[in-house]
């Protein structure tokens, strides 16, 4: 692979990269190209329709991780998501800042009872690695030291929509229920509301609702509920 890489080095590649699956994303081409000149690669979404009846191709998680470490994917903060590579936005302070919150307000009320972490990528199927704002896991021994938390392991993600909300409510959505990811949050800072998905049915989440109860609990560990006002009042700040 590091032969590989000089080589391409040396001279200027474009990867024509296209994407076609079930998932709302729309039929879109993928450009990846490395400049002999400069390392760092460029990547464009054309928002151009590709005819279906051209033959794709896709990113696995595998050939996505060689090529991050062969330093062809940049600096960029980037999710793969049904094969396409994604460009994740850069979050504001404020985005920071409710995602510290939230996270110290799920240790404080969940304790050992859960695992909480930031920014961990999350093995949804051999070409989805999506990466959760925070995410909330079952315990396990190894603590996903060497392993990829799977679908299986976690209890809630949470996700903090701000500059691309429909990333979070309708592709992202759309993404977990498919792959089986019990519960889902998302706080929606253009509209300061806090939107609950839950109770999976064929692939679908049968619930999706404004959450305006005083209190929410996490549905796989209720016994534990959590100051609802207290979550909806850091959108507020």
């Amino acid at each position: 692979l590091g032969r590989n890489n000089h080589r391409l080095q040396r001279r200027q590649i474009s990867l024509a990269i296209s994407h076609v699956t079930r998932s709302p994303l729309p039929r879109a081409s993928f450009t990846l190209r490395l400049s002999a000149l400069d390392s760092r690669p460029f990547m464009s979404i054309a928002t151009q329709q590709v005819p279906p009846t051209i033959e794709l191709l896709t990113w696995d998680v595998s050939r996505y991780h060689a090529a991050a470490r062969a330093g062809l994917l940049g600096d960029r903060r980037l999710e793969l998501l049904d094969g396409l590579i994604t460009i994740v936005p850069n979050p504001d302070q404020f985005h920071e800042w409710i995602i510290r919150q939230v996270i110290n307000l799920l240790i404080g009320a969940l304790g050992d009872s859960a695992l909480i972490d930031k920014g961990q990528p999350v093995r949804l199927s051999e070409t989805s690695e999506p990466v959760p704002d925070v995410v909330v896991l079952k315990p396990q021994a190894h603590e996903y030291k060497r392993i990829r938390p799977t679908a299986a392991d976690v209890y809630l993600i949470i996700e903090i929509g701000n500059s691309t909300p429909e990333r979070d409510t309708e592709v992202k959505r759309e993404l977990y229920a498919r792959f089986g990811v019990q519960e889902y949050w998302v706080f929606d800072l253009e509209v300061n509301e806090l939107r609950v998905f839950r109770d999976i049915q064929n692939g679908n989440y049968q619930t999706d609702i404004v959450w305006t109860e005083k209190t929410i609990s996490i549905q796989a560990l209720s016994d534990v509920e959590l100051d609802a006002e207290q979550l909806l009042a850091l959108m507020d700040e």
